[in-house]
C-alpha cells in the first residue's frame, strides 16, 4: 500500500492525485469551503487563547499551526483567510486579540509528495512554510524542526486514510496471520532484465521462499520491494507496445504467514494485546 500511494516514482499521491470538483475525491476541506478553514482557525485561536492564559506561551511568541498532509493547500489558505479576516472584522475589545494572534500565526505544511509541495507553494506563496515531512512519524517530523517541543496547534484532515496498512487475520486460538502482497515475475520477462538484475532477482526469490516456505509457481520468481522497483522501472523504459505486453508478466500474490516472521507487526501486537472481557461485564 505504501508503495502504490507514497512510491516517489510510481505512487499515486507522488504524481497522479487530483484533489477537488472535477477530479479523483473531495475532502471536507474542499466540499465546505471556506467555512471549513473557519472552523479550524477558531479552534487554533482558542488553543492560543488557553496556552497564553496558562503562561505557557507568551503574547509575543510565535505560535505555529503545522498541517501534515495538506493536499493541495486549500485547507491552509482557508484558515490563513479566516485568521486574517477576523483580526478586521472582530468588534472591540476582541479586535486587538484577534490581531495579535494574527501577527503570531506561523503555518508549517508537512507533505510527502514533492508535486503536491508544489502546488501548495504555488497556492500559498509565502504565507506558509512549506516542508517535506512524513505523516506516519509525526513525532521525528515535529523532532527535526522543533527539539525542543511544540506549543501550537497541530491539524490533519484525514490523512490517516492514505497510511499503508497491515491486513491482520486473528484466530479464535489467538493465532496472528498478516498477509503479505509478494511481487513476483515470469521467466517470460528474462530477455529484458539483464543479467545483473536477474542475479538479484534469483538471489532473492530464493531466499524469500525460504523464509516464508513459499512452493507455489517454481516457474517464476518471487520479488522484494528494491527488486521489484529495479523491474519496474526496466519495464518503463521500454516502447510503449512493449512495456505493456511485458507487464502481463508481472504478479502479485497475497500469502498469509505466522505474524511472528514480520517482526515489527509482532512486537506491535505484543505491545498492544488486550485483555479480552467477558461478555457478562458488557452493559
Amino acid at each position: 500500500m505504501d508503495a502504490a500511494l507514497h512510491d516517489p516514482a510510481w505512487g499515486y499521491y507522488g504524481h497522479r492525485v487530483v484533489i477537488g470538483k472535477g477530479g479523483h475525491f473531495e475532502t471536507h476541506p474542499e466540499e465546505l469551503s471556506p467555512h471549513y478553514g473557519r472552523w479550524i482557525a477558531e479552534w487554533a485561536f482558542e488553543a492560543w487563547r488557553e496556552l497564553v492564559a496558562h503562561g505557557e506561551l507568551g503574547e509575543g511568541d510565535a505560535f505555529p499551526v503545522i498541517e501534515f498532509g495538506a493536499g493541495n493547500g486549500r485547507l491552509a489558505r482557508d484558515v490563513l483567510d479566516a485568521v486574517e479576516r477576523a483580526a478586521v472584522d472582530a468588534s472591540e475589545p476582541e479586535r486587538e486579540r484577534r490581531r495579535t494572534f494574527a501577527a503570531r500565526v506561523q503555518y508549517r505544511i508537512y507533505e510527502m509528495s514533492e508535486s503536491l509541495r508544489e502546488r501548495q507553494r504555488e497556492l500559498l506563496g509565502g504565507r506558509a512554510r512549506v516542508e517535506p515531512g512524513d505523516a506516519r512519524r509525526p513525532a521525528a517530523t515535529l523532532a527535526r524542526d522543533f527539539p525542543a517541543g511544540v506549543r501550537g496547534f497541530v491539524v490533519t484532515n484525514e490523512v490517516p486514510d492514505a497510511f499503508g496498512v497491515h491486513k491482520v487475520a486473528l484466530g479464535a486460538d489467538g493465532s496472528a496471520l498478516a498477509a503479505l502482497v509478494v511481487p513476483r515475475v515470469e521467466a517470460a520477462l528474462d530477455d529484458v532484465l539483464g543479467a545483473e538484475l536477474g542475479a538479484r532477482i534469483a538471489a532473492v526469490d530464493a531466499a524469500l521462499r525460504e523464509r516464508f516456505d513459499f512452493v507455489e509457481h517454481p516457474g517464476e520468481r518471487y520479488l522484494d520491494a528494491p527488486t521489484f522497483a529495479a523491474v519496474m522501472r526496466t519495464v518503463a523504459a521500454l516502447e510503449p507496445e512493449a512495456r505493456d505486453e511485458r507487464l502481463g508478466s508481472v504478479w502479485f500474490e497475497e500469502i498469509y504467514v505466522p505474524v511472528a516472521l514480520v517482526p515489527e507487526l509482532a512486537r506491535h501486537l505484543a505491545d498492544r494485546k488486550s485483555t479480552r472481557l467477558n461478555s457478562s461485564h458488557i452493559t
